[in-house]
């Protein structure tokens, strides 16, 4: 999705929809950390609200997040570090 809209203008590949436009990223994923046990937490909320916090006028905000979806049944490649959409 963003490489779609700010692809640089260049020689090569793609240009964007806006290719001049600034890109931001906000991890709604967190890490808590309490007397050295840690662990992970989802916090979309706050990850909306860091974003929307640099945003001025005439700007936009895209929310895209992905997730692991039903399993296809088909084998895992070990090589592969991501899950399937």
């Amino acid at each position: 999705m963003v490489g779609e809209l700010a692809a640089a203008e260049n020689s090569y590949g793609i240009t964007g929809i806006a290719p001049q436009s600034r890109i931001g990223v906000s991890s709604a994923v967190g890490r808590t950390c309490i007397l050295g046990i840690c662990w992970w937490t989802d916090d979309f909320e706050n990850a909306v609200n860091r974003a929307a916090a640099q945003l001025g006028i005439g700007d936009i905000m895209i929310i895209e997040q992905h997730a692991p979806g039903p399993d296809s049944g088909l084998p895992k490649d070990p090589n592969c570090r991501f899950f399937r959409l």
